[in-house]
């Protein structure tokens, strides 16, 4: 898979195998009376978590709402609890495994955690006292929790040294175990990802040759190539087109009511080139009124978008990031309006033909 993913990317940089809790001839059929396949015999449908410890849950009304998007203990790596990725939750590793989870060099203490047996967990809500809870749960055995979340009743319950080291980001895995730790509690574990750290962002065409080339290895034609996107990429040349839109509508009605305000305050203007008011004057406040109009109109319709898509973030902070398109907003707050009080002060007339009733009075 690596020299594939070589062989059609130019931008890898490292890749890296991640070993992950496995399932052993698990069978999740379900009997008629609803009874489950006994275990036994080599079947192992085990999996994986840390459990919350006291004090440390996350705040949160009986349907499962957060009350505090803000609490740290709402936020960071495998929260909302049990949100899964592309990587095991619980991955069998040490140093180097780390290292290409974070993405950066691991700290001393998680070094040495790892090195004595210990475990290294992403997120300091699973840690209490130096200590995590590793729990094991049958993937048949499922009970309806909190609004429409599912919860699995623990088989075992299984008390570790570990030391947080959380990544930059929230890195969808619970931490990382040693294989001799793993071996140990009779973790059965294999080869899960292939983790790999790209110099650029693929194009389209480069994600299809790769995963074409994956789908040869696997003899199926079955999705194998995943890039994390981080911010919203594909939605990019949406939102300029909804700036280039509102821009366009804007400056429309800038440029309606200027023209308007113009052929109102003609007498006005008349009034002022007759006591000596330079020409440029005229053409001074076309681009102040249009200024005023466009500001106004963007300033009111930014804020009518702005204002809901915050209450909407801060209602499900826990299931996404917030990235705010600060470019789109301020070429719309700020570009728009100078642009049509340009326009305007381009397009006016300085002089204005003065009518015969107008010298008559």
């Amino acid at each position: 898979m690596a020299a594939a993913l070589r062989r059609e990317l130019s931008t890898v940089q490292w890749t890296r195998v991640l070993r992950g809790p496995v399932t052993s001839k698990c069978d999740m059929r379900v009997s008629a009376d609803g009874s489950l396949p006994a275990s036994g015999g080599g079947v192992d449908c085990r999996q994986y978590k840390l459990a919350v410890p006291a004090g440390q849950e996350c705040p949160a009304t009986p349907q499962g709402r957060v009350l505090d998007g803000q609490d740290w203990r709402c936020n960071g790596s495998m929260f909302p609890a049990g949100v899964s990725g592309q990587l095991p939750q619980l991955v069998v590793g040490g140093v180097g495994e780390l290292r290409s989870l974070l993405g950066r060099e691991p700290s001393p203490a998680a070094v040495a955690a790892l090195n004595s047996g210990g475990m290294v967990v992403s997120n300091p809500v699973f840690e209490k006292d130096g200590v995590t809870t590793l729990q094991s749960y049958d993937v048949r055995q499922s009970l309806p929790g909190p609004g429409s979340a599912v919860v699995y009743k623990p088989l075992s319950n299984t008390a570790l040294p570990a030391v947080v080291d959380a990544p930059d980001v929230p890195v969808p895995f619970y931490g990382v175990i040693p294989p001799g730790t793993a071996s140990r509690l009779g973790i059965h574990f294999d080869n899960s990802v292939l983790l790999a750290q790209l110099s650029a962002y693929p194009e389209a065409a480069e994600q299809d040759r790769a995963s074409a080339a994956l789908a040869q290895i696997y003899r199926i034609q079955a999705m194998g190539f995943y890039v994390e996107p981080g911010a919203d990429r594909t939605g990019s040349e949406l939102l300029w087109l909804i700036v280039g839109i509102s821009a366009l509508i804007t400056l429309s009605a800038a440029g309606i009511t200027t023209g308007l305000a113009l052929a109102d305050a003609r007498a006005d203007h008349i009034t002022l080139a007759g006591v000596g008011a330079p020409p440029r004057l005229r053409k001074a406040l076309a681009g102040a009124q249009s200024l005023m109009t466009a500001s106004l109109g963007t300033s009111l319709g930014v804020g009518a978008g702005v204002v809901p898509a915050v209450l909407l973030i801060g209602a499900t902070r826990m299931f996404a990031v917030s990235v705010v398109p600060w470019l789109p907003l301020l070429a719309l707050l700020v570009a728009v309006p100078l642009t049509g009080s340009a326009l305007a002060w381009v397009f006016a007339r300085a002089r204005l033909p003065v009518s015969r009733r107008s010298a008559g009075t």
